[in-house]
């Protein structure tokens, strides 16, 4: 759980291309970060109607044994790498 720098844009956008592949391999999603913050994503992204919960919340446990939980997902939240409400907002424009 490394607290680095928050996220360009330009990152977030590469981010948000990568997400629209719905790729649920992990292997995939541990090219664009370190297991934990690319866990925390899934789990961020199993909370929105436009991605299945049930596969997204899977993706996140087979990369982090308990992201899903409240606490581990706090602190991800916490870290404050990626700006969520900025995040969300761009990858909602795609779908």
């Amino acid at each position: 759980m490394n607290r680095e720098l928050p996220m360009l844009r330009d990152e977030e956008e590469r981010l948000v291309s990568f997400i629209a592949s719905r790729s649920l391999d992990p292997r995939d999603w541990l090219q664009h970060g370190d297991a934990f913050f690319v866990a925390g994503l899934a789990v961020l992204l199993a909370s929105l109607d436009s991605f299945d919960r049930r596969s997204y919340l899977a993706l996140a446990e087979a990369l982090y044994p308990s992201a899903t939980t409240p606490e581990v997902f706090q602190i991800w939240l916490d870290g404050g790498r990626l700006d969520v409400s900025r995040f969300v907002s761009m990858l909602l424009q795609e779908y």
